[in-house]
């Protein structure tokens, strides 16, 4: 038995023993690990060694192996069982996330070794085969295939789709300057603006996350600065109206409401929080500014 080890899909729950589950896990899950490295080196003939180049994971795939009936727990009706088992593992539209929990409690501060772990992706193999006797007992051979490396570090329930960390970050705004064009020219202020020191956002897990960067109205060319780092992302323009601006600087894109504006980025689209703390800051050019922009981000561990 894979003792404290469960795993859920669409509601359906795979146990290692230490709780009921629709299906009895007979091993811990296959796949946790790294997945393998996708190269581009490159070898050339009149050098020694090799030339390295970028280094990509390979997809991550989930096996598991399952039984149903025979007293591993209390089943019920075996067919029934293994049909809502089949049912959660049958054809797809879209990515759905995989939870998966260790055999042991989440650590309620830090769940980056603890778990509870959700992975993007679809069911691909749902194999069943009836043992021969008058007790129904079914062992299934089922796989997961995520749509990458990443295992988000979820909510201590094990919510889907949960463990979203969003911090909201008001703007410095930087005061304007003009030069008027006497014999001896003169330059003054004519707005001050007013300066907000950078504010702290912690990311657990082990890898670096793409955040979904919102900027919310009125905001004039804003651009947010990962201290940190030194890198920043931000927007040609003037954000007003009820809908954000948004970044999703995973795919390096940008959208109001539906419509298209990724023309309008500066700076880096592919901004990254590093694991740990990273100290952000939001820079709007007019005085009167009264927006605002929210980081969302999840934490992520690429084993397990």
């Amino acid at each position: 038995m894979a003792a404290g080890w469960t795993v859920t899909l669409e509601g359906v729950t795979l146990s290692g023993g230490d709780q009921p589950g629709t299906g009895c896990l007979t091993l811990p899950p296959d796949g946790l690990g790294l997945p393998e490295i996708r190269d581009n080196d490159v070898v050339y003939a009149q050098r020694d060694g090799v030339r390295h180049f970028s280094d990509w994971y390979e997809p991550r795939i989930i096996t598991l192996e399952v039984v149903v009936g025979g007293g591993c727990l209390p089943c019920g009706d075996e067919r029934r069982q293994v049909s809502e088992i089949v049912k959660a593992w049958s054809r797809k539209c879209d990515d759905l996330e995989l939870v998966v929990q260790p055999p042991c409690e989440p650590d309620p501060d830090d769940r980056t070794f603890t778990g509870p772990y959700g992975i993007l992706g679809r069911p691909r193999v749902a194999e069943v085969t009836w043992r021969r006797g008058r007790r129904g007992v079914a062992n299934l051979l089922l796989r997961f295939d995520a749509a990458d490396h990443r295992m988000f570090i979820l909510d201590e329930d094990g919510t889907p789709g949960s463990g979203v960390e969003t911090v909201t970050l008001e703007p410095t705004t930087e005061g304007k300057v003009t030069c008027a064009p006497f014999c001896f020219p003169v330059c003054f202020d004519i707005d001050t603006g007013e300066d907000v020191g950078p504010t702290e956002v912690e990311v657990y897990g082990t890898e670096c996350t793409y955040p979904e960067i919102c900027f919310f109205g009125t905001l004039t060319n804003p651009i947010l600065e990962n201290v940190t780092t030194g890198q920043t992302v931000g927007y040609s323009g003037t954000v007003s109206g009820e809908e954000p601006v948004c970044i999703d600087t995973l795919t390096g894109t940008a959208t109001q409401g539906g419509a298209s504006r990724t023309h309008l980025i500066t700076g880096n689209p592919r901004m990254i929080l590093q694991p740990g703390i990273n100290l952000l800051r939001l820079v709007s050019y007019s005085p009167s500014d009264s927006g605002h922009a929210d980081v969302s981000y999840r934490s992520i561990v690429v084993s397990a």
